[in-house]
C-alpha cells in the first residue's frame, strides 16, 4: 500500500493514503467474521448463500480493479514520479540464491 500511495499521492497525502489502505485489512476479516454469524445458521442452513455473498463480493471487487484500476495516474502526483516516469523502467534484477549466500554471510 505504500507503493500505491507513493505513486499516486502528494507527499502532502502519502500517510493519510497508506492508514486509509491499510485500514481495508482489518475491515474485510471484521466483515469476514460478522457475515458468517448473520447469514448461517446453528443447523447450516445458510451455508451456500453464504458462499454466493462471498463469491460476488471477491467478483465486483476483482472485474472493479481489472477494469478501473490504471496502473500510475495521468499526471504525475509528485516531482520524484515525474523523474521515475523519465527514467524509464527500473533495470533492477530480481535478488538471486548468491545475493542471499552473499548477504547472510556477510560480517
Amino acid at each position: 500500500s505504500a507503493k500505491i500511495a507513493a505513486t499516486w499521492f502528494s507527499i502532502e497525502g502519502r500517510d493519510l493514503a497508506t492508514v486509509i489502505a491499510s485500514m481495508f485489512n482489518p475491515l474485510g476479516t471484521g466483515v469476514g467474521q460478522v457475515l458468517p454469524a448473520v447469514l448461517v445458521s446453528d443447523s447450516g442452513d445458510g451455508m451456500m448463500t453464504l458462499l454466493i455473498v462471498q463469491f460476488a463480493i471477491s467478483t465486483v471487487i476483482l472485474l472493479g480493479t481489472f477494469f478501473f484500476f490504471k496502473e500510475e495516474p495521468p499526471t504525475p502526483p509528485s516531482y520524484t514520479q515525474t523523474t521515475r516516469r523519465e527514467a524509464g523502467p527500473s533495470t533492477a534484477t530480481p535478488c538471486s540464491a548468491e545475493d542471499l549466500y552473499a548477504l547472510a554471510s556477510n560480517p
